[in-house]
């Protein structure tokens, strides 16, 4: 965190108005914002009249890489660092000496949870503190930078009297909404509504707002300055405390001695220049408008009280939003700063376009189809506070619009937004809805537009204005959820039966080309197996025709055979085909080679490649003999049978 954020949580924390004042007790802590809430609190509860800061920071150096800052403080009070102790609780609470036990009584008994009078204080270093009042210093005990205390405390413990949990963390500190003067108040007070019939004797309007008993008079302030448009310094009560005195920035409601069940009081805006605020104590009902305005006009200074300054609002959005993201971005931001921490949750806008957040709502399945909630504000509204703080910001609505619904906002504060707005209605929410959002004054907004559909078409099915209850609010939110349901379980039924048709549609068209990719692969696989026989037919052919043109040119080349009287010797071979067939006879001259006797087996269709010609008895195969030697030198002469035989691969 850095020293600008230290300084405003500070001046939040402690309603000093002024800055040098706020830098002062800051430095003097080394920026511990913790340390210097104490010590401010300690300086402001002292029955002392407080003396203003008359330093001179003029010449000191207040901008530096951090932020605003100032010089180091020459003289330093000390620190005395209590540790308090209740059974086994323990807190760490450090003040200034400067402060009185009354401030060390009221811490302690804030972060232990028991009443002040029940925080008493065993094991203190010096004696005769038996004697101490509430005004007693801590400076005067002489006490050492380290103290450790104890606390008696028997009828309450742990938060028991205050009705809160007794879960407590040992060893840690913790953070209270109730703050240090509700102590001073009956605690069943705290917890009551009070209803507060407002009057802005101004415009006559009459306001009825309900508050806790503990919400304080600075939340009131805030709060009816967001309704009348008075700034809290100049915010003019009356009748809202029997006793002026009482009217105090921490002072709980409860503690002012309302009326129950309805509390009737009246505002106006003070002409003073300072920073105050005034309780006039003359009775509402014999007092007519122009005595207020007289009176408020004529304040005594003695009836004037400082309260804090407050703190200029940045806006939700750029006054001249033209990025729609960077916009919402920066309007989920300050609406968590402005909101979220009184109420502790918030709404998660849709950081996107309008066209995007119709989109993420309708764009989908039915299934996954959600409502889509556009809120519209408007910072000058005296609904805005009250709607985003009590009704928007609910846990209730929050978590069942979480559940439920696509939420985008917009800013129509400025008349740019408010136009970009009405266009943006017209385009993607249809001109009856930008026709009703223009026809809204300010004081119509905040509102809540809750519509259905798919695609991108959409229709809206309720708006919510500002000037509604949490209970009305939930009533359209339920009812707008469960008029959309019943759309989306019909859409879902149309959306299943669409899918059935479409699925049955594919299935058929997946089938039919299922079967024509099957057609398609036996015809190839037909055709291929014809282009193999072609193949393997034609092959055969030329096989065949290659083997007739050999057995021919063989037979061309056979020698002629002898006659009987040719006066050569001859031999006489016979031969005998595969298969058993009929034996052949031929004489060859014995001088002719070998060659030219398979020359004949050739010329008969039994090429030497395919069949081998062997001796019957002993068995040869002469097909593997030298073609060149004679038939009589391989002794086939006068004669011998041979066996053609085909050749086994």
């Amino acid at each position: 965190m850095d020293r600008n954020e230290i300084l405003a949580n500070f001046q939040a924390c402690t309603g000093i108005e002024d800055i040098s004042q706020c830098i002062a007790h800051l430095e003097q802590c080394d920026w511990n914002m913790n340390e210097a809430v104490n010590v401010a609190l300690a300086a402001s509860s002292s029955p002392s009249p407080q003396q203003p800061v008359t330093e001179d920071f003029s010449s000191q150096n207040f901008f530096t890489d951090f932020g605003i800052v100032s010089e180091p403080s020459t003289s330093k009070p000390r620190m005395i660092h209590f540790e308090v102790r209740l059974n086994d609780t323990t807190r760490h609470v450090s003040l200034d000496e400067s402060a009185n036990l009354g401030t060390l009584r009221d811490v302690a008994s804030m972060e232990l949870q028991i009443p002040k009078n029940e925080a008493r204080f065993d094991g203190w270093p010096q004696s005769g503190t038996d004697i101490m009042s509430d005004s007693t210093a801590l400076g005067s005990l002489h006490l050492p930078l380290n103290v450790t205390l104890t606390v008696r405390s028997s009828a309450f413990h742990n938060g028991a009297a205050f009705g809160l949990s007794d879960k407590v963390t040992v060893g840690t500190s913790q953070d209270f909404a109730v703050p240090c003067a509700a102590f001073k108040d009956d605690f069943d007070k705290l917890k009551e509504t009070y209803m507060l019939e407002i009057t802005d004797i101004r415009t006559k309007s009459i306001y009825s707002l309900n508050f806790l008993g503990s919400k304080t008079f600075q939340d009131l302030t805030f709060d009816a300055h967001s309704l009348t448009g008075i700034p809290p310094s100049k915010q003019v009560w009356n009748t809202l405390a029997s006793d002026k005195s009482l009217l105090t920035p921490d002072r709980t409601l409860g503690s002012l001695g309302l009326n129950l069940p309805k509390h009737r009081c009246s505002i106006t805006e003070t002409k003073a220049t300072s920073t105050t605020f005034v309780d006039l104590t003359a009775d509402e009902d014999n007092m007519e408008v122009d005595e207020y305005e007289e009176a408020s006009e004529n304040l005594d200074d003695e009836f004037l009280l400082d309260v804090p300054t407050v703190t200029r609002l940045r806006p939700l959005m750029p006054e001249e939003a033209t990025d729609d993201i960077g916009a919402l971005a920066q309007f989920q931001s300050e609406f968590n700063s402005r909101y979220g921490q009184e109420a502790h949750v918030t709404p998660s806008f849709l950081i996107d376009t309008l066209d995007a957040a119709i989109q993420e709502a309708f764009g989908g399945s039915a299934r996954n189809r959600r409502l889509l909630a556009v809120y519209l504000h408007h910072d000058k509204s005296i609904q805005s506070n009250v709607f985003c703080s009590q009704l928007l910001c609910a846990p209730s609505v929050v978590e069942y619009m979480a559940n439920h619904c696509v939420i985008w906002a917009w800013d129509v504060t400025s008349d740019f937004n408010r136009k970009r707005m009405l266009d943006m209605c017209t385009r993607m929410l249809g001109s009856g809805v930008a026709d009703t959002v223009k026809r809204v004054p300010k004081d119509g907004f905040p509102m809540l537009v809750l519509a259905q559909g798919r695609g991108r078409s959409c229709d809206v099915n309720s708006i919510v204005q500002g000037n509604t209850s949490l209970d009305e609010l939930m009533v359209k939110l339920i009812k707008a959820v469960e008029d959309a349901e019943a759309q989306k379980q019909e859409d879902i039924r149309m959306e299943e039966l669409s899918e059935a048709r479409e699925r049955i549609k594919r299935e058929q068209e997946e089938a039919y080309d299922a079967s024509l990719q099957q057609d398609k692969e036996k015809q190839i696989k037909l055709d291929a197996e014809r282009a193999q026989l072609e193949k393997q037919k034609q092959e055969e052919e030329r096989k065949e025709q290659e083997k007739n043109e050999q057995i021919e040119r063989l037979g061309e080349i056979v020698p002629q055979e002898p006659s009987p009287d040719c006066g050569f010797p001859v031999a006489k071979i016979r031969f005998r085909p595969p298969g058993g067939g009929d034996m052949v006879t031929r004489t060859f001259l014995a001088s002719e080679s070998l060659q030219g006797l398979l020359n004949f087996v050739g010329s008969l269709g039994y090429l030497n490649d395919k069949y081998r010609v062997i001796t019957s008895y002993p068995k040869r195969d002469i097909s593997s003999l030298d073609p060149k030697v004679s038939l009589k030198d391989h002794k086939l002469f006068p004669q011998e049978t041979l066996i053609i035989e085909e050749r086994i691969e």
